[in-house]
């Protein structure tokens, strides 16, 4: 799985041996984007000796189908990695009488109005670097904006690619599910219940009945039955067993954790590791049925889905303080660059924690960042405070498109993410005919970071839940497979696993002037990974080296509590701390715009 452009010819026969005696099969979900299609049914496609389970791209995330009960009812859930509860709508929730509009309309009009109904007014640390980078505030773009109260629904958000039936009810479309039609069926009789960051809640009962993922029926399998929500699916939540909703609460007695689907279809035998590989293909790269908008292998990674280096990451706990114990995929992203065909302009160079999150189509960047990278975008973005996204008129990005988001994790790994990818098309949402393109990455006002979909989209990840770390490295975008399960490859944590996030570094200078690299990006002088334009051309699986120490496969070493060590500093004159990785959790979830 690891790219060193090395291959040990003893170590690849091994393994290849070791794969065909290995008793476990990797069970792929691809995903599927389905444009202004309004049947999510029959996409259970068998291939080879995996069984396929289509994950389909609705314009603002991604959702998968699965079957619940002895009748296995199908079921369309909300794929994420950033909560770790799976729960669906009851058949009887009155919720399933309502169609998408009238869902919309109803979270608008409640007292507990949606989060995206009340975007947050920018923060004084926005509005004086706005002016400090002379980016207009509300000025002549904002004008034509068609809904002055500053109202926003996903639909009207992403137009175009949005193909839900707006009318029909959200159940005939995504399912439900019916207790009493399964033999199966236990409940616990105890109290469900969830609230996500963009207002979304879920009230119910814990439950138990068998899960079918794939070909992998989980039997007994703890979820939640939801009667009372505001939104429209299921959530299928993929993150550590400490995020649960059940060990949430850092003062509770009674805290616990159970057996989520990953960890289930470890325990009962259907894979060797609690972990999961993510590839999300770009959106120009799946016009046609038989390719695959990118897949989820439990237990698994695609090494065909890799191009150049890819390295092992601590998962990071920034909550500490209140949950010394959890888990998520915080990791730390060391510079942040954007270049172009003659320049490269560092906008970050203090580390920084992320939270990979596939339940985030947009991302978030601490204010300053956000400033730096607009501006090294183009100039001429305008911030509309009533979408709290920075926009611009498309005609003026002719060239600005071709500019890429270069994300360095560590000392190997540079992940390098089209502008492109990082755009929105809301020309709809104004009055005067004109073309329209939003920056989808927005203002986090707590210091840390959310890379969603859009970044997702250029990068291969495994999520190592069982030994806390991630895995991250260039996408290689190609619809071959070199499949291997967990323990029959290695991957070897990058030269800085240890060099993470602190909260103790100290705040880099607001006014800090943008730094520039030497030509060749943030990989100059280490193995960068291709851009995705030269890994589209080339459709081989990556080569791989052996490691002895960091090994995903090896014994689980969990994360060691944090010690400040004495500062040092990067490469590129960023302060960063040396720490031992610590175990992280904080249970969190995006639906966004």
């Amino acid at each position: 799985m690891i790219t060193n452009h090395l291959v040990l010819i003893a170590l690849s026969i091994a393994l290849a041996s070791a794969k065909l005696q290995s008793p476990f099969k990797a069970n792929k979900l691809p995903f599927k984007k389905v444009y202004h299609s309004n049947d999510p049914k029959d996409r259970l496609i068998k291939r080879d000796d995996y069984e396929s389970l289509d994950l389909r791209h609705i314009g603002v995330l991604y959702t998968a189908e699965i079957q619940i009960g002895s009748d296995e009812t199908e079921i369309e859930v909300i794929v994420d990695t950033g909560s770790a509860d799976l729960w669906v709508i009851d058949s009887d929730a009155a919720v399933c009488e309502l169609s998408y509009d009238e869902i919309e309309a109803n979270s608008f009009s409640s007292a507990s109005a949606k989060f995206m109904d009340k975007i947050a007014p920018p923060s004084q640390e926005l509005l004086d670097g706005l002016s400090e980078f002379g980016f207009a505030l509300d000025g002549e773009i904002s004008q034509y904006l068609a809904d002055k109260s500053g109202r926003v629904s996903k639909r009207e958000e992403n137009q175009q690619d949005f193909n839900i039936n707006r009318d029909e009810p959200v159940c005939e479309q995504f399912g439900s599910f019916d207790s009493s039609s399964s033999d199966t069926f236990q409940s616990n009789n105890s109290a469900f219940g969830i609230a996500y960051l963009d207002g979304t809640t879920a009230n119910g009962t814990w439950v138990r009945d068998t899960v079918r993922i794939g070909d992998f029926a989980i039997s007994q399998q703890s979820f939640a039955l939801v009667n009372i929500t505001d939104n429209y699916m299921g959530i299928l939540g993929l993150g550590p067993a400490t995020q649960q909703t059940t060990n949430s609460n850092p003062i509770a007695a009674n805290r616990f954790t159970y057996d989520g689907v990953v960890d289930s279809l470890r325990s009962q035998g259907f894979i060797n590791s609690a972990s999961f590989s993510v590839y999300l293909s770009p959106d120009e790269d799946n016009e046609h049925d038989e390719f695959s908008d990118g897949e989820i292998l439990f237990g698994a990674i695609d090494r065909a889905k890799i191009d150049g280096p890819f390295r092992l990451f601590p998962y990071v706990n920034p909550y500490k303080p209140v949950y010394p114990d959890q888990y998520t995929s915080y990791v730390t992203v060391s510079t942040i660059a954007v270049s172009s065909s003659d320049e490269t302009l560092i906008i970050e160079r203090r580390p920084r924690l992320a939270l990979i999150d596939t339940g985030a189509t947009f991302s978030y960047l601490p204010t300053y960042p956000l400033i730096r990278l607009a501006f090294s975008i183009h100039g001429g973005f305008e911030y509309v405070s009533q979408l709290g996204l920075f926009v611009i008129r498309t005609s003026s990005l002719s060239v600005a498109r071709n500019k890429v988001i270069e994300f360095k994790f560590g000392e190997d790994v540079v992940i390098q993410s089209p502008v492109s990818d990082h755009l929105l098309d809301v020309s709809g949402l104004f009055t005067d005919g004109q073309q329209y393109s939003a920056l989808t990455v927005r203002e986090s006002l707590d210091g840390l970071s959310i890379l969603g979909d859009t970044f997702i989209k250029s990068a291969y990840l495994f999520f190592d839940n069982e030994n806390s770390q991630l895995g991250i490295g260039q996408i290689n975008v190609t619809d071959d497979e070199d499949i291997e399960v967990v323990g029959d490859f290695t991957i070897e944590r990058d030269p800085a696993y240890s060099s993470t996030w602190s909260s103790d570094l100290p705040h880099e200078t607001p006014t800090r002037a943008l730094s520039t690299a030497s030509g060749g990006g943030l990989g100059t002088g280490i193995n960068t990974a291709t851009s995705r334009a030269s890994s589209r051309s080339t459709s081989g699986s990556a080569s791989r080296t052996s490691s002895t120490s960091g090994s995903a496969s090896g014994t689980s070493s969990g994360a060691s509590s944090a010690t400040q060590n004495d500062e040092t500093s990067t490469d590129l004159g960023a302060p960063a701390a040396s720490l031992s990785a610590t175990p992280c959790l904080f249970a969190i979830l995006l639906l966004m715009l």
